[in-house]
């Protein structure tokens, strides 16, 4: 099965392994044991025929009285899956719903008894909404935080293995500043670069990773890191808001970068040289990337004088290397972490067909017994 599985006590994400959209499609019909489902497509383009299955499916969960939720990537795959079920763009929107449903589910079933249990379950929910619903940042599973939650150590990665780790935000539709009178309204922030260490990139949930007000979005880190060490995550970002500085006077849009360093009068006056608090709003991330295991930094070499063309690839891609040992092996990873591609050489020179992968970005790892390469594939056809 094609299928990566997250087990939960009351639902299972599953999310594809292949990317290859035959194979995707073939795979969505072993879908079918008794549980709620969360089917998280991002990874891979919907087609009709996968709609068709998927609709297919969800029939007969609805019968079952199960939950069968689609997370897609685009708005535009949101309103062609809106006829035939359940679409959301995030994970954590989806296990919302299955909530709902449950509640509401056994509530008709035998309401007087179960009053109290479902009002205690309610009341959490509507805590959940709350909170989702204040701005700020949700990092991983696994993460840990200072005493006042301004520094984040992200799960730790391990050098040559790959990492994905996704970090969450919630943006609400007013920027409120300590010391700051004016109320800022949000308009749009644009996340335009994460930096960490070598072989790791980042990729986002929405287009362009442009995020508006009351959007729950998300940005992966993701990639096959090379050097031990301790590294903090640079995001830059560039935000939009409106400001009414003076009463009677029409709203003013103010653009900015984040870290901000001055230029913006209004901004400069607000904060009285004191840029702290409006760069706070994005925590320090911190990541540890351990030695691979077993094997000491003094022990690894990199492939020599590695090649990759063409870089953007449409149709096929070239991988060339000078090497003692030339049995090789090479592997593909996406954004999210799954494999897409593997397989063994014995030459200097691989070529590999690129028409089944979807565009998009994709870390490649060449490695033999005692040396290797991590880099950045980029699919656009």
């Amino acid at each position: 099965m094609a299928w990566d599985q997250e087990i939960k006590e009351k639902y299972t994400i599953f999310k594809p392994i292949v990317t290859n959209a035959q194979d995707f499609e073939n795979d969505i019909l072993s879908l079918n044991t008794a549980e709620n489902k969360i089917i998280d497509t991002r990874p891979v383009s919907l087609s009709e025929t996968a709609i068709a299955h998927f609709s297919k499916l969800f029939n007969q969960h609805a019968n079952d009285h199960l939950s069968f939720i689609i997370v897609v990537s685009s708005l535009d795959e949101m309103t062609r899956l809106e006829d035939y079920f359940v679409a959301v763009p995030t994970i954590s929107e989806a296990i919302d719903y299955i909530y709902m449903e449950e509640l509401e589910r056994n509530l008709s079933k035998n309401p007087m008894k179960n009053l109290y249990t479902f009002s205690i379950m309610l009341l959490s929910i509507v805590q959940l909404s709350i909170a989702q619903d204040e701005a700020g940042f949700t990092p991983p599973e696994g993460s840990t935080f200072n005493e006042d939650s301004s520094v984040v150590t992200l799960p730790a990665a391990q050098v040559l293995s790959m990492y994905s780790e996704v970090i969450s935000f919630f943006a609400t539709d007013v920027i409120e500043i300590e010391g700051v009178d004016y109320e800022l309204n949000f308009i749009s922030a644009t996340i335009t670069g994460v930096t960490s260490t070598d072989g790791l990139d980042y990729d986002c949930n929405v287009e362009g990773c442009a995020f508006l007000p009351n959007t729950q979005g998300e940005v992966t880190l993701a990639g096959i890191p090379t050097t031990e060490g301790t590294y903090e995550l640079a995001i830059s970002a560039e935000v939009s808001v409106s400001v009414v500085v003076f009463s009677g006077l029409p709203a003013q849009d103010l653009n900015f970068s984040i870290p901000y360093t001055g230029g913006n009068t209004i901004l400069d006056i607000a904060l009285a040289g004191d840029y702290s608090a409006l760069n706070s709003f994005i925590p320090t991330f911190v990541l540890n990337v351990e030695p691979a295991i077993g094997v000491g930094l003094e022990e690894m070499n990199s492939l020599s004088q590695v090649s990759v063309y063409p870089n953007p690839a449409s149709t096929q891609v070239s991988f060339e290397f000078s090497s003692a040992n030339k049995d090789c092996q090479l592997q593909l990873f996406d954004l999210l972490g799954n494999s897409v591609y593997a397989n063994s050489f014995s030459q200097e020179l691989i070529t590999i067909n690129t028409n089944r992968f979807n565009n998009g970005v994709y870390i490649y790892k060449l490695a033999n017994s005692n040396s290797s390469s991590v880099g950045r594939l980029v699919v656009n056809k």
